[in-house]
């Protein structure tokens, strides 16, 4: 543990690449977002549902979501283009903060969910957008590998405490102060990309045409694969813990079993990153997304909070540093294959990811009306553990 805390804050990880300016604002940002969002970002549909909303209303919310998104992401892009991604991430901070308001707030002023929806799938077309544009290409080509690891490495640090720090302040307190320390954070990321300055010029964007949507029709597979593991990690998984395993204490109970499986993800970070760099990628994601299948079977039968933990923990290992470091060095590598057409390839890409959420979503919200919660929950991941296989038809390209 000595020589890899090491590793990581003195020698080859994040440091190095913090001379760059661009990618020293990119880091900082995403660092204080990540503590920003581990603090809340799990226990969003957890508080819905405590609200008292059904779980067919939450995955309506969801669906709604992402319907904005696929319209946003190409409004982001235009942004991007136009006046560069720093700028846009930082708007986005604002948009968030607004979102925060409005989430904290329903209890006074009873917001309808789908203006929720609509402010959440602004700042975050916003964010990714205009985040994954900026590292393409600022990031250098030699330690790629490394630094796609560090991105990892800093949401796992940043959010190691942030997910059961959070989760036990909302149950001791109230979910409000959760949602304030958020509020803070986002202030300071926001502070630190707007100080940063734009480090990438204004580009030329063509119309996304919706031939566009078919030219990149090759990557739709991948996408799938991707947006499926998103949706379940970021929302069903979390929920079925809450409403399920941690149904007396949900916030405290999922944030520890979420920070345990964040302080693996950060040893598996580090060496993934190593393997990359020596051109690993492809054996990893052939063995990282058969180890997701293995875990998406398993969750059918957690239980009990211990058996939870432990699935959680092979997920974020294998999912979330695995397969999403690997997947992440082959995408950006597809990115910049593109060059000028960058910026679509992302956001059509986007799109598929978009779709298939939305095929998920509208899926388990036929199933929970037909049968009930836990056969829906039960579909949710066996499909999830098919479609993840789908990400080793890349045609990405590695060192």
């Amino acid at each position: 543990m000595q020589r890899l805390l090491h590793e990581i804050f003195h020698y080859r990880i994040a440091w190095p690449y913090l001379r760059a300016s661009e990618l020293q604002a990119l880091y900082t940002s995403l660092m204080l977002k990540s503590i920003a969002i581990s603090l809340v970002g799990i226990f969003i549909p957890i508080y819905l549902y405590e609200l008292g909303n059904s779980l067919t209303a939450i995955f309506w919310f969801y669906f709604q979501f992402h319907l904005f998104r696929l319209f946003f992401d190409r409004t982001a892009a235009w942004l991007i283009a136009k006046y560069g991604a720093n700028k846009v991430i930082a708007l986005r901070y604002v948009f968030f903060i607004l979102t925060l308001n409005m989430l904290v707030s329903i209890p006074l002023f009873n917001w309808p969910l789908w203006s929720i929806a609509l402010m959440s799938a602004v700042h975050t077309s916003l964010f990714f957008t205009a985040f994954d544009h900026a590292f393409y290409q600022a990031k250098k080509t030699k330690n790629d590998g490394e630094q796609i690891s560090s991105i990892a490495i800093i949401q796992s640090l940043a959010g190691a405490l942030g997910p059961a720090i959070g989760g036990i302040i909302a149950d001791v307190f109230g979910i409000e102060f959760t949602f304030i320390g958020t509020i803070i954070f986002l202030v300071a990321a926001f502070i630190a990309i707007l100080l940063a300055g734009e480090g990438s010029k204004p580009i030329k964007l063509k119309k996304i045409a919706p031939g566009d949507y078919l030219k990149f029709k090759d990557s739709a597979p991948v996408a799938v694969a991707i947006g499926s593991a998103f949706i379940l990690g970021q929302l069903i998984w979390p929920l079925f813990l809450g409403v399920n395993i941690f149904s007396d204490h949900p916030y405290a109970g999922v944030g520890i079993v979420m920070t345990i499986g964040q302080l693996m993800s950060i040893i598996v970070s580090w060496k993934i990153g190593k393997l990359i760099n020596l051109g690993k990628a492809g054996e990893i994601i052939k063995f990282s997304s058969w180890g997701m299948w293995a875990v998406n079977i398993t969750r059918l039968f957690v239980a009990v909070p211990l058996s939870a933990a432990i699935v959680n923990l092979f997920g974020n290992s294998i999912g979330g540093s695995a397969l999403g470091i690997s997947y992440a060095e082959g995408y950006f590598n597809k990115m910049a294959s593109y060059k000028k057409a960058a910026l679509h390839y992302n956001v059509v890409f986007g799109a598929y990811t978009h779709l298939i959420r939305l095929v998920i979503v509208a899926t388990f919200i036929i199933v929970l009306n037909t049968y009930d919660q836990f056969t829906a929950f039960d579909l949710m991941f066996i499909i999830s553990s098919g479609l993840v296989l789908l990400i080793n038809n890349h045609n990405f390209k590695f060192r």
